[in-house]
């Protein structure tokens, strides 16, 4: 099972270092815009594919090593039980700051900024879900979803 893990890391590693250097040379290769708009979409597709396994892949890594860095990964497990309801918090919430017809702070905020507001939803949000879990089994939206799941069915949901 190890082996495995590790194999789904070397395959993004191989995969997304040319793709990634592909991305970066194909305006140099082509210079019909029409075949390079496409071209250009289908690398950055693939290559943010393999990056996002590799990161997948670390995290897993690092969960079943054991140790110091997997006791601390305890903290998300709260914000991951309640994902479908953060991931539309922090569409709504960002959405609000940024996008013209909320405070439109695209304008103002540069990388530095955008990350710290980043941090700071997602550290809200994970106070957020401790606090949630510790009153209910599941998010809201979890568990409006688990209800519409089963809302066809012959049986009741548990």
């Amino acid at each position: 099972m190890k082996a495995l893990k590790i194999l789904s890391i070397v395959f993004g590693i191989i995969g997304f270092i040319p793709l990634y250097a592909l991305r970066l040379t194909l305006p140099d290769l082509i210079h019909n815009t029409t075949i390079l708009t496409p071209a250009k979409i289908l690398a950055l597709s693939l290559s943010n594919f393999a990056f996002t396994t590799i990161l997948a892949s670390g995290f897993i890594l690092l969960w079943y090593r054991g140790g110091k860095i997997a006791d601390r990964q305890w903290i998300f497990v709260p914000f991951g039980r309640m994902s479908l309801s953060n991931y539309i918090g922090q569409s709504i919430v960002g959405a609000s700051i940024y996008y013209a017809w909320g405070l439109g702070m695209y304008r103002y905020f540069g990388t530095t900024a955008c990350l710290i507001t980043g941090i700071l939803i997602f550290a809200a949000q994970q106070r957020l879900s401790v606090w949630w879990l510790s009153r209910y089994r599941q998010g809201p939206l979890e568990y409006v979803w688990k209800k519409g799941t089963w809302l066809f069915s012959n049986r009741k949901a548990a």
